[in-house]
């Protein structure tokens, strides 16, 4: 009973912690694709707009 129990508690974290790497690695590659000022954006201060508008001056960051 103990190890059952340590399965079923084990399998959803497991998952979890594989759907959040999944989520992640998705969304670094999209906005890599978006935007190739993913490091500016990171290391820009919080209002994250001006990197952007300076490489996609055209495309707006909220326009997908």
């Amino acid at each position: 009973m103990v190890h059952r129990w340590s399965r079923v508690d084990v399998k959803p974290i497991f998952h979890t912690c594989v759907f959040i790497a999944f989520v992640f690695s998705i969304a670094h590659s999209l906005s890599a694709v978006d935007q190739p000022a993913t490091v500016s954006l990171t290391a820009a201060p919080p209002s994250g707009h001006r990197p952007t508008g300076i490489c996609h001056p055209v495309q707006p960051p909220a326009h997908h």
